[in-house]
């Protein structure tokens, strides 16, 4: 088996795994409000799971592991889970600016303008959105 194909069924199999064992064991079920609390997360599992599903059954080109872009994935993913555990002591509109412009840094991103774009903008749009939009609390 290619690493293509390995590498879409371990995506599908975390997917699954999000969609339908740590998604309803980490949101509440509420009377209020036009969607539930899973959805969003429910749309984008079933959407990993959707992709990994077509990479594992028609795999295109190869897949290449570089030690330096390696690294910096790890370091993403170890920025994220970071912040998710900080979230809870410092809420969102502390650590999420600090989160968008560590993964611009690490994705490669230098110019000053879009960084500061990052750090006001995005945040602010989010939490606008479910806060105001949706009428959702962020942590």
């Amino acid at each position: 088996m290619s690493l293509s194909r390995i590498l879409g069924l371990a995506s599908a199999l975390i997917g699954a795994g999000f969609l339908f064992l740590l998604i309803p064991a980490q949101t509440e079920t509420i009377s209020r409000g036009a969607l539930s609390p899973g959805t969003f997360p429910s749309v984008a599992a079933s959407l990993i799971i959707v992709a990994g599903l077509v990479q594992w059954l028609r795999p295109t080109g190869t897949a290449i592991f570089e030690g330096e872009r390696m690294l910096r994935a790890v370091a993403v993913i170890a920025a994220c889970l970071a912040a998710t555990f900080a979230f809870e002591f410092f809420g969102y509109m502390v650590i999420a600016p600090v989160l968008v412009v560590v993964l611009m840094f690490l994705t490669g991103e230098r110019r000053w303008f879009w960084i500061g774009i990052g750090f006001a903008v995005f945040p602010a749009l989010i939490w606008a959105i479910f806060e105001i939009v949706l009428r959702r609390p962020l942590p």
